[in-house]
């Protein structure tokens, strides 16, 4: 024992200063003998420290189990009764693969305890100190005692097991029991295969104590928590008595090589110890003095006498389980090593009025630096005993908390102000059974991770960091191989095989080999979405969205489409159609949302068009010909006209604005369709009515009588009515009133103007006209008037 080493950790560490506190606990529930409801109620006891936390409870393998959520404010304990959920909450039956872990998720740390309060009688409780981080590891060896029997006259027959609870999908573990187990036999090297949540309870097929599990080796590829039990022992050798006892174990990176038990309040033969080696050619001593040598998994038991406490020190790291009580009432813990470990400020709750013992540990010269609920005089230097063997470096004492200091249903905070210090509690009467637990931190000085976050979505980074050790190395591993060294790290564009457990080891040179910390980092999976495309539906105003969404592999996903004109389709599948109440640019969002609350969005401009509109008109001449004209208004859109498709008399003029088409019809009204075609594709459709002239009304025909060309724009000309100027060849010949020929027109562009053919201006007066065509010939006057 070095006390000036430990002064010298003490100093250069930055650490937390509270007892086994985490925001994460796995554990996997034992199964306690029914007989005559002796294992009900069972409850959580949750601690808050400095701040309000939220507290999440649930069963990660069991789809079935409704989360249990609530709020403990700071400094304040809730006890959470799981006792309707019994049945699926105790691991049975043995050599199953079940789905009954129970995981602890808290916002800030918090202390917690299992408790079969064993009420009806009275006579079978225990508590479970949850560990916390400290509670997972992929390397264990398996402590208890192989003092007592199991009581066989019970139903059912209790037994001493350990139950195993997986923190991570795909793990695998092998275990090899040291006795035989249901489905077992001793020795013999089995691998069973967990995902989260999942448990497996080993279970001893004799009651007989030296056929219990103790010695057994557990290994596994990703961290879990294993739970060590003991059912219904049978105290004769203190009275007679039957009492649970148990506690969740601690992987071998925890365990070191000098603990300090403390006796308890057991009749003769008084408290015993159990030492467990996890290395060959292990020697033990008690208070200095060589007691025995040890191999790998084995077990020594050490009678305590009636002595106040022992000092236990090993050449290799070792387990040491203590077996306490009160008179006959017996209860079991794992002792935390107590060098490089402790805490400053440590909760515990008091669950009846019974006796309760608080046992203290403490490197001497702070024995008087103690506070309870924040009083002073309550701990007191007075109360302290050196611990033999340790050259009085380390003291010890047991006191009695009445129930005006902390009431049944209470929580009691020590602290101490200068020094790390241990804290268990030795709680319940002789014939009323015993809870006996340690509270205060078993890890070892070391690192402590804080994370940026501890749940992400792919592609966000995080910083995770420890505290920093002076003169320590750093070195980092997680999933998927990462590996990093340093103070701080970050992952640089998560994704979902990113999540696991990530964990920062390393050294303190000439010191303590620094115990590992750990934090579970879920990188959620992220969606993907691509391929967005508009279609105009072509009907005015109806748009469709089509979209392609990479889910990668999530379960649950759903989609939103935001229209961008205040609307949303919150349950969209691809395509997804929409009507605008308006025309113009919009911006269509597509967002795909994971369970998680991860998300991926793209956006796309789309084009809402208004349908265009056509006025046609059409004219019929020449009695077999007509002239169509069209009007169009493609309205609001940036879509182009590119084609004009006409349906005249069956036969089709593509591309062409305003044709004329010759058609062999009776006079009458017809229909017709003008289709056009834009830049996006769409086609539309316009139905119109035509009249068709087939005949040349000779009667209705007539020509001027008078002229005036005064060049005033006025009936300058002598015109021919267009249905023969344009369809008709014709001769007009003008003669004077002596006969002679003085001009000739064939159409209107050569429109007698009162000229003669040599250009030279006619004089006033009467002049004769023949007109001649194929169709008709007709005589006449014109009068020309110069005014």
């Amino acid at each position: 024992m070095k006390k000036s080493l430990l002064f010298l950790y003490i100093n250069l560490l930055s650490l937390s200063v509270f007892a086994q506190l985490d925001t994460v606990f796995w554990f996997a529930a034992p199964e306690v003998s029914v007989n005559n409801n002796f294992d009900k109620p069972i409850v959580f006891r949750i601690s808050a420290t400095d701040n309000d936390s939220d507290i999440i409870i649930d069963q990660p393998a069991n789809t079935g189990f409704i989360p249990i959520e609530l709020t403990i404010p700071a400094g304040q304990t809730n006890t959470i009764d799981l006792t309707t959920w019994i049945d699926q909450i105790e691991n049975k039956p043995a050599n199953t693969v079940l789905d009954f872990g129970l995981r602890i998720r808290a916002s800030t740390p918090v202390t917690a305890y299992y408790e079969v309060v064993s009420s009806f009688c009275n006579c079978n409780p225990e508590i479970f100190a949850l560990k916390g981080q400290n509670a997972m590891g992929t390397t264990f060896y398996i402590p208890g005692q192989h003092f007592l029997n199991n009581g066989a006259s019970y139903s059912p027959t209790p037994y001493n097991a350990f139950d195993i609870v997986a923190s991570e999908n795909n793990t695998e573990i092998t275990i090899t029991p040291s006795q035989n187990i249901v489905g077992h036999t001793a020795g013999s090297t089995f691998t069973i295969n967990l995902n989260q949540g999942q448990t497996y309870s080993a279970t001893a097929t004799s009651v007989i104590a030296n056929q219990h599990l103790h010695g057994s080796y557990v290994i596994s590829d990703k961290p879990i928590a294993i739970t060590v039990k003991d059912d219904l022992l049978a105290g004769s050798p203190f009275g007679g008595c039957a009492d649970l006892a148990g506690d969740q174990n601690i992987p071998l990176s925890i365990v070191g090589k000098e603990y300090i038990a403390v006796r308890g309040n057991l009749n003769a033969p008084y408290d015993q110890v159990f030492i467990l080696a996890t290395e060959n050619n292990t020697t033990v001593s008690v208070n200095g003095v060589e007691i025995v040598t040890l191999n790998q998994g084995e077990s020594h038991n050490y009678a305590m006498g009636n002595v106040g406490s022992a000092y236990i020190t090993a050449s290799n790291p070792i387990y040491v389980t203590q077996l306490s009580g009160f008179g006959c009432e017996v209860g079991m813990s794992i002792l935390p090593p107590i060098i490089c470990t402790g805490s400053k400020q440590v909760s515990f709750s008091r669950s009846t009025a019974e006796t309760l013992f608080l046992i203290l540990l403490i490197p001497s010269g702070a024995e008087d630096d103690f506070t309870l609920n924040g009083n002073t005089g309550i701990i007191n230097a007075t109360d302290f005993q050196f611990v033999p063997g340790t050259n009085n470096e380390w003291l010890f004492a047991k006191l009695t908390i009445p129930t005006n200091i902390v009431p049944a249903g209470g929580t009691g905070v020590v602290v101490n102000t200068t020094e790390f210090f241990h804290l268990g509690i030795i709680h319940g009467s002789a014939g009323g059974g015993c809870r006996y637990g340690y509270f205060s931190d078993f890890s070892a000085f070391g690192y402590e991770i804080s994370a940026s976050a501890t749940s992400v979505c792919a592609g966000n980074s995080i910083a995770l960091t420890t505290g920093e050790i002076e003169g320590a190395t750093y070195d980092w591993t997680g999933p998927n191989g990462f590996s990093a060294q340093g103070q701080s790290v970050t992952l640089d564009q998560t994704d979902f095989a990113q999540t696991g457990y990530y964990f920062v080891s390393g050294n303190l040179p000439d010191a303590c080999q620094l115990l590992e910390d750990s934090i579970f980092i879920e990188v959620h999976p992220l969606p993907t979405v691509s391929d967005l495309v508009f279609q105009d539906l072509c009907d005015g105003q109806n748009v469709a969205i089509s979209y392609n969404i990479d889910w990668n592999d999530v379960i649950g996903g759903t989609t939103t489409i935001e229209f961008g004109d205040g609307s949303e389709n919150p349950n969209a599948s691809s395509p997804a159609t929409h009507t605008y109440s308006s025309f113009g640019e919009f911006t269509v969002s597509v967002t795909a949302s994971t369970p998680a609350g991860c998300q991926d969005t793209e956006d796309m401009t789309v084009q809402v068009n208004q349908m265009p509109s056509v006025e046609i008109s059409s004219f019929s001449y020449c009695s077999n010909s007509v002239n169509f004209e069209s009007q169009i208004n493609m309205g609001q859109t940036l879509a182009t006209l590119e084609n004009f498709y006409w349906l005249i008399d069956g036969d089709s003029l593509a591309n062409i604005a305003n044709p004329t088409v010759s058609v062999e019809l009776e006079t009458g009204i017809y229909q017709g369709v003008l289709g056009l075609t834009n830049s996006d594709g769409c086609l539309y459709t316009f139905d119109f009515e035509f009249f068709v002239d087939n005949a040349l009304e000779l009667d209705n025909f007539t020509l001027p009588n008078v002229i005036s060309p005064n060049n005033d724009n006025i009936n300058d000309y002598f015109v021919v009515d267009d249905i023969f100027n344009d369809c008709v060849p014709y001769t007009i010949e003008f003669f004077n009133r002596w006969g002679q020929l003085i001009y000739t027109m064939t159409s209107n562009d050569n429109a007698f103007a009162g000229f003669d053919k040599d250009g030279l201006k006619l004089l006033e007066g009467i002049y004769f006209y023949n007109f001649k065509s194929e169709v008709m010939d007709k005589h006449g006057i014109v009068h020309v008037i110069l005014e």
